[in-house]
């Protein structure tokens, strides 16, 4: 008699299917500089915030929202992350976004003042004295034309420069627990080292 073959559901040496990973975006910066990641990902999606508010509170907000929306679900795995600049945002106003955030199973990211922090940390270390003019006038230099808040940067970015920006910036923040408090304590600097990370190194 012969003996029935038992199937195994996932053949060794296969990988688990991924989960969704929503990133959710301020601006149009940002946005493009995420799409890069998302021909490495078929799951992952990056998104612009909808709200017309731009305070901490409200981005949050928004950003649990757009989860609920897409159907994301820690439990089953999934992730959703939202990016966004300090801005003019108060200490308090972060903190009670980052309360929301991790209260809905929503991951929270900034930079501080700006975005342009994170963009800068690809070609060399950002100094303490910068201001957001100083900033930009660097990314100019880099760009080998005036910066604007555009794509054009990305073409001087590839993944040599994404991991000398993580290893910058995780000088000035090393504590993934920490990070938003402490990128607010810590000018200039950012926390987005640890999500660039999971996404090149899932």
């Amino acid at each position: 008699m012969n003996k029935q073959r038992i199937l195994n559901p996932r053949p060794s040496g296969t990988r688990e299917v991924s989960k969704k990973f929503l990133i959710m975006v301020e601006g149009t910066t940002e946005y493009n500089y995420f799409r890069r990641f998302v021909k490495r990902n078929s799951k992952l999606k990056v998104k612009p915030l909808q709200s017309k508010r731009r305070d901490a509170v409200s981005i949050a907000e928004a950003c649990v929202k757009r989860s609920e929306e897409y159907g994301i679900s820690k439990k089953d795995g999934d992730r959703s992350a939202v990016v966004y600049d300090v801005d003019q945002n108060t200490g308090d106003s972060i903190s009670k976004s980052e309360e929301i955030c991790k209260r809905n199973g929503a991951e929270m990211y900034i930079s501080n003042p700006s975005f342009e922090c994170w963009l800068l940390m690809h070609f060399q270390d950002v100094g303490g004295g910068c201001t957001q003019d100083s900033l930009e006038d660097s990314l100019t230099v880099v760009l080998g034309c005036r910066y604007e808040k555009s794509n054009e940067i990305n073409g001087k970015i590839d993944d040599t420069k994404i991991r000398e920006a993580i290893s910058r910036s995780s000088k000035r923040i090393c504590i993934r627990e920490k990070r938003n408090m402490d990128c607010l304590k810590t000018y200039p600097s950012s926390t987005l080292h640890f999500l660039v990370g999971d996404i090149l190194d899932p």
